[in-house]
């Protein structure tokens, strides 16, 4: 009887998606990439916006983040995560074309984001305190007290009918 380097390796494949020999473990060095090229793009982001000139990490950003952020990046997050929610883990989606070529792209976009962040980091050099925040509109509005008053009082007017009427 042979036994599965799946069973003696203790990791547990899915019924739904059997695999072959060799095919566990390459959908799970997919995954592994992809989780890596998702560190080092948000790495490359904090990067760019620690880069002294503000108008240079600006057009940095809007290049490599784009708006609101960059879809590829986004999308092999969706996989991860998606992944990372099964139990047990189903690493068959990475041994998808579409999936390895969508991996593959953001590495290929990683590449190009460090080496524009290296230069601008040599050229302008590094801020040693995290910059600014920059907030569109005004924020939270305040909540008058007085809102607040009459809301909890209806709510607890409308118990009290409740209790008294029998909800009829």
């Amino acid at each position: 009887m042979q036994v599965s380097s799946a069973f003696l390796s203790g990791r547990v494949l899915s019924p739904a998606f059997p695999a072959r020999l060799g095919q566990a473990d390459a959908g799970q060095a997919w995954f592994g990439r992809a989780k890596a090229a998702i560190a080092k793009y948000d790495g490359l982001v904090e990067r760019a916006r620690h880069v002294a000139r503000p108008e240079v990490s600006k057009e940095l950003l809007n290049r490599y983040q784009g708006s609101p952020s960059n879809p590829v990046r986004n999308v092999v997050a969706y996989i991860v995560a998606e992944t990372e929610s099964r139990v047990p883990i189903d690493y068959s989606v990475f041994l998808k074309s579409e999936v390895q070529e969508r991996v593959q792209k953001l590495e290929e976009w990683n590449r190009k984001f460090e080496a524009d962040v290296t230069q601008a980091e040599r050229l302008y050099g590094i801020l040693a305190s995290s910059p600014p925040v920059e907030r569109g509109g005004e924020g939270a509005p305040e909540i008058p007290v007085t809102l607040i008053v009459v809301a909890a009082a209806a709510a607890v007017l409308v118990g009290m009918g409740f209790l008294v009427f029998g909800g009829k």
